[in-house]
């Protein structure tokens, strides 16, 4: 059984500039991720969790670029539609950071190499990021991906 796990491109993207609304695109790359399955029991399915850090990339429209880094805690949702969701929170520095809420499609768990899709929604929570929110796509694999979204004015 696999996990997906989502990262934060999407929001590493987002983060880059003051520039409120600016749509941004992105890249990923998750570091090693720990995982911890139960395995089915009783009648009941499988159930799972995973911890991951990474670091990700990403440009606005206009140009303007950033890097940051992430950790998440994930979790999965056996037999719905989006089996795999996680939080994770991340930073371009100590004092500009956010949160990102994440759900994802349901994936191959026999080949973690298949991409998935995931959305989700940031949430600005300190420096040049508090009170803002805004939206996010992400397309990719357990270990890098693309994404894209905006923050919101």
């Amino acid at each position: 059984m696999r996990l997906t796990t989502i990262s934060v491109a999407l929001a590493a993207a987002c983060m880059a500039t003051g520039a409120a609304a600016e749509s941004f695109t992105g890249t990923y790359q998750n570091g090693v991720v720990t995982t911890v399955i139960a395995p089915p029991a009783n009648g009941a399915p499988a159930q799972g969790g995973a911890y991951w850090k990474g670091v990700a990339t990403g440009a606005y429209k206009s140009g303007a670029a950033t890097r940051s880094n992430y950790t998440c805690v994930g979790w999965l949702t056996p037999g719905q539609p989006t089996n795999n969701e996680a939080v994770c929170n991340a930073s371009d520095n100590e004092t500009d950071t956010w949160s990102v809420e994440i759900l994802c499609q349901a994936s191959d768990i026999n080949d973690p190499s298949k991409p998935t899709t995931c959305w989700g929604a940031m949430t600005g929570t300190g420096g040049r990021y508090a009170g803002k929110t805004g939206q996010f796509v992400q397309h990719g694999t357990t270990t890098s991906g693309t994404s894209e979204g905006a923050w919101n004015d």
